[in-house]
């Protein structure tokens, strides 16, 4: 993964930016971006901003930043979740979707508790449970 602070116009705030200059990966953040939405119904002539923009928050551990092989943008990378060491729950936010990223040292010790508490249940068709 190379850093898009060099290669890229800027799309996406430079508070954004600043922070992503400074957090390693492994660190637990909280990232809030704009998700597409759809809505169905009878419609007024403007749409009620409700149906024009979804807020999103992900939150998970920072991983890095990757460019995507068709269109070339840039994407935030969060693992959410790592089961038994062998599978995990990646999400994958396009960075001109994100409008900012917080990161919380108290978090971040909170978060690997918790991980440590679970309990992981191995099937035989390869499926896990997190209890």
């Amino acid at each position: 993964m190379s850093s898009p602070s060099q290669q890229r116009p800027q799309y996406w705030p430079q508070s954004v930016q600043n922070l992503l200059d400074k957090i390693k990966p492994g660190d637990f953040i909280t990232v809030t971006w704009i998700d597409a939405s759809r809505s169905i119904g009878p419609f007024k002539k403007t749409l009620p901003n409700h149906n024009v923009e979804t807020r999103a928050v992900s939150e998970g551990r920072f991983y890095g930043l990757q460019k995507g092989d068709t269109y070339h943008d840039w994407h935030l990378i969060i693992l959410q979740q790592t089961v038994d060491g062998k599978k995990i729950t990646v999400e994958s936010i396009p960075l001109v979707l994100v409008k900012a990223i917080s990161t919380d040292a108290k978090m971040n010790l909170q978060f690997a508790k918790e991980v440590d508490r679970r309990s992981v249940i191995r099937f035989r068709d390869g499926s896990v449970k997190i209890r």
